[in-house]
Formats: structure tokens, C-alpha cells, sequence
């Protein structure tokens, strides 16, 4: 009888129970999305920025080094001299050193001039194999995905980091290779030797060595000096701090630790985190009030309803019991739908930040502290039907029958 009872009185107000659950579902659907998000991108910035202990570049924001560089995002600073490559190899406190050089793209997806040291344990390839001759490169999955290049095709690359630049078609890339999934910004992009860069702008090693005293700014478009930076790995943290305070005595490069750099851009993160979870505690607390003004409403709505049920032999615990029923319920449809569309909408961001910017974002992926999120607004909403149930409680079965 009380689930009959409980049913009737949630669908007898549709409108008004809608706007109620609706409340809720906002609320938790806010909180759970900037919890999920900030953390899966916390994560993936951490674990692509692990890597490399050096990260060398032109002066200037350390921050759009790292995120051009690590990420792939924004455009590069400026090209360095090809010296410090040169030097670094011979320096046997270094375990590796990887050249970037950019300034081409191919449909949009940037190409990316390195060696094939850069290729570690996380990088497997899905078909074919590494690229070892000029003009050969390994695309990323998205890449493969969105372009339809497969194993043998050849294309021509365009100058800029965006389309609209004009077409090398004079040099023809072939695809060699074609990398696995591995969730960071390496899907998107295609990757060859740094010598092919050279060589699709018309200059041999020898003349970058002549052309690396003249470097031009030009918003990372100069191909004239194409080594755009350097990942650097060193045999030690005490290794580390010497190559990296060496290497910062040069005016025309700057030497950073690209985790520390990520860490102070994470500071930013949780700055806007903190905000924006702010606000959705503000909007839950609001719900909760919004549910408490429905039953409360309800409540006095329905006490002679209430009266006849207590005269029909209901008792006091009943109609009390009724009244959480309800409001539980009510509650629990709202957390639970506003975890649901949360992740459907984490899922949708995640395809969208797959293809442009290889973060891997899951809609499947959940946190503990949602868990925490949906029991905390289930209990506050029960807490907000408690006063109106007590009220009903209390009723006089017969005030309401005369």
C-alpha cells in the first residue's frame, strides 16, 4: 500500500516532482563533470609530462613550451640553434635527447620532425614499422582514423600548423607505420625524421648549422632553423639540475622542468576547480532547499488525504515512513539520472578532445568521490522530507474529515 500510495502522489504532481528532480539532476550531473573532468585531465597532463626530465625551447612562456611541445597545443615560440641537439648528444650526463621540429601539417594534424628514440615502451605500432629513410613517417590512430591513410599511401605536407598554408608538392611523405591507441596527443599527429623537415623546406644538415646564428621569429613558422625543441632525459636529479643550470646561461634558449611547469599550471586548474565546485554545492544546497518547499508543500496539500488514510487504520510510523518514501525516491531518480547524463556528457567531450587533442577523457571512468556526491545528496534530500513527514505525523486523523 505504501509503494501504491508513494507512486500516486509522485505522478499526481508531475510538473512540480519534475522540476524537483530536475534540480537535483543539474546539480549532481555539475559537481560530478567538474570532479571527473579536472581529475582525468589531471591525470593525462602527469602522466605525459613524467617522461622527460629537460625540456629545452625558445625563450619565453614556459607554459606554451611544454603544451606545444608535450601536447601538441598552441604554436611553438621560436626554433632553437641546432647546436645544443649537437651538444647534448656528447654530454654523458644525458640518456637521451629527442629533437621537435614543426612547421608543417597535413588535413590540420600536425607534422612532427623528431628521431626514433622518441618511440619508448608507451608506443607500439598497430601495422608496418618505424620510419628509418627520408620522407617515411608513422601516424598517430586518430590520424589513420580520420585521414583513411594507410600503410604505403604518400601525401604532401602544407606549410603552417594549420591548414591554409601553402603545399610542399614537390616532397611526397609515404606512411611506413601506423601507431597503436595510446590515449595521449600522439594520436593526432604524424610523425617523421627531423632530417625529412629539413629537406621538405630545402636545407641539408650542413645548411641549418649555417642558417642557426639567423634565426627569425616568427611564431614558431621559421624554417630556417628546425629543431622547435629538445626532450631531454638525464642519468640523475643531481645530473638533471647541472645540465639544466648550464643550459640556462644561454640568452637564446630556456631550460625548463616540464613537470614543474604542469604543476604550476595545475594550480590554475584547481583555482577554476574550486570554483566551479563551489557553485554546484551552492546549486545542491538550493535543490535540497527546493525539495524540502515541494514536500513541505505537499504535505499540507494532501492532509486530508493523509486523515483518510489514517482513518482507513494507517498509523502515525506509516504516513511518516510515506512521506521519507517519497522524498527518497524522488531523490535517488535525481542523483541517479544526473550521474548518468554527467557521463554521457563526459563521454561526448572525451570523443571531441580524442580527435583534436589526443587527451584521453573516459565517460566511463568514475571517481570515488562521485559515489560520495550521490549518497550526500540523496541523505540531504532526505533530511530536507524529514520536517514535513514529522509535520504529517503529527496530523489529527480527524481535524481534516469534518
Amino acid at each position: 500500500m505504501i509503494f501504491q500510495f508513494v507512486k500516486t502522489n509522485i505522478l499526481s504532481k508531475k510538473l512540480r516532482n519534475f522540476l524537483t528532480i530536475f534540480s537535483i539532476l543539474v546539480s549532481v550531473m555539475l559537481i560530478i563533470s567538474v570532479e571527473n573532468l579536472t581529475s582525468q585531465l589531471k591525470s593525462n597532463i602527469v602522466e605525459n609530462a613524467g617522461t622527460y626530465d629537460i625540456l629545452v625551447g625558445a625563450p619565453g612562456s614556459s607554459t606554451q613550451l611544454v603544451l606545444s611541445t608535450m601536447f601538441y597545443y598552441d604554436a611553438p615560440i621560436a626554433n632553437i640553434p641546432i647546436s645544443y641537439y649537437e651538444s647534448l648528444q656528447g654530454d654523458s650526463r644525458v640518456v637521451k635527447v629527442v629533437p621537435i621540429g614543426m612547421g608543417d601539417n597535413y588535413n590540420g594534424y600536425k607534422i612532427i620532425g623528431t628521431s626514433s628514440e622518441f618511440f619508448d615502451e608507451k608506443y607500439s605500432l598497430k601495422e608496418g614499422e618505424l620510419f628509418t629513410q627520408t620522407g617515411e613517417v608513422v601516424i598517430g590512430s586518430t590520424v589513420a582514423r580520420m585521414t583513411g591513410l594507410r600503410i604505403g599511401d604518400e601525401f604532401s605536407g602544407m606549410h603552417g600548423l594549420t591548414e591554409g598554408g601553402h603545399t610542399h608538392g614537390d616532397f611526397k611523405y609515404k606512411v611506413v607505420g601506423i601507431l597503436n591507441q595510446t590515449r595521449t596527443p600522439s594520436d593526432t599527429v604524424i610523425y617523421t625524421n627531423i632530417e625529412s623537415l629539413w629537406e621538405v623546406h630545402g636545407l641539408s644538415h650542413e645548411e641549418e648549422e649555417e642558417h642557426s646564428e639567423h634565426e627569425e621569429s616568427m611564431h614558431g613558422e621559421d624554417t630556417e632553423n628546425l629543431i622547435t625543441a629538445l626532450l631531454v632525459k638525464t642519468t640523475s636529479l643531481a645530473n638533471q639540475v647541472m645540465v639544466t643550470n648550464d643550459l640556462s646561461k644561454n640568452n637564446d634558449i630556456q631550460a625548463i622542468n616540464p613537470a614543474a611547469t604542469l604543476r604550476q599550471l595545475l594550480v590554475t586548474l584547481n583555482a577554476g576547480e574550486i570554483i566551479v565546485t563551489l557553485v554546484a554545492y551552492v546549486s545542491i544546497f538550493l535543490s535540497v532547499i527546493v525539495l524540502f518547499t515541494t514536500m513541505l508543500s505537499a504535505s499540507i496539500e494532501r492532509r486530508k488525504d493523509i486523515s483518510i488514510l489514517r482513518a482507513l487504520g494507517a498509523n502515525r510510523k506509516t504516513v511518516f515512513m510515506t512521506i521519507l518514501l517519497e522524498t527518497l525516491t524522488i531523490a535517488i531518480i535525481g542523483a541517479l539520472l544526473g550521474f548518468l547524463l554527467a557521463h554521457i556528457a563526459i563521454g561526448i567531450l572525451g570523443n571531441i578532445t580524442a580527435v583534436n587533442y589526443g587527451i584521453n577523457i573516459s565517460g566511463f571512468a568514475v571517481q570515488v568521490s562521485e559515489i560520495y556526491v550521490l549518497i550526500g545528496a540523496v541523505i540531504l534530500s532526505v533530511l530536507a522530507g524529514t520536517i514535513p513527514a514529522v509535520m504529517v505525523y503529527k496530523t489529527d486523523a480527524t481535524r481534516y474529515l469534518k
